[in-house]
């Protein structure tokens, strides 16, 4: 009887994680042509490249050229949507697909060892 009680606790843990991992399990993934960016990625302290990206978002000059090539969200559920550029350069094209690829095999290997923890 304990080992029932046992696996009811780790499946109501699982159905936590789960809901709660939703938007932590969610990919985006976005591909930008940068023909004319300048960024100013200065912060007064040594620079730090775990960082770059909050600094980019806050930080691309005035005058500055970003197109967008492709953006792909896909859901927990894999559901996905994506948007691209129609005469987008084919190697960053091939670039953006491989990097999504990796996401959802990343994100999978994670779900797959969670449900091994708690399955």
């Amino acid at each position: 009887m304990g080992n029932s009680t046992n696996t009811e606790g780790l499946q109501g843990a699982w159905e936590k994680i789960k809901g709660e991992a939703h938007d932590l399990l969610s990919i985006d993934v976005t591909t930008f042509s940068a023909p004319n960016v300048t960024l100013d990625v200065q912060d007064g302290g040594p620079f730090n490249l775990d960082k770059l990206f909050e600094q980019i978002k806050a930080k691309v000059g005035t005058g500055s050229t970003l197109n967008l090539v492709a953006h792909t969200h896909v859901d927990f559920d894999l559901d996905a949507v994506m948007i691209a550029k129609e005469d987008g350069s084919p190697g960053l094209m091939e670039a953006h697909n491989k990097a999504v690829q990796t996401a959802i095999e990343a994100r999978q290997s994670f779900v797959k060892a969670l449900k091994g923890m708690f399955g």
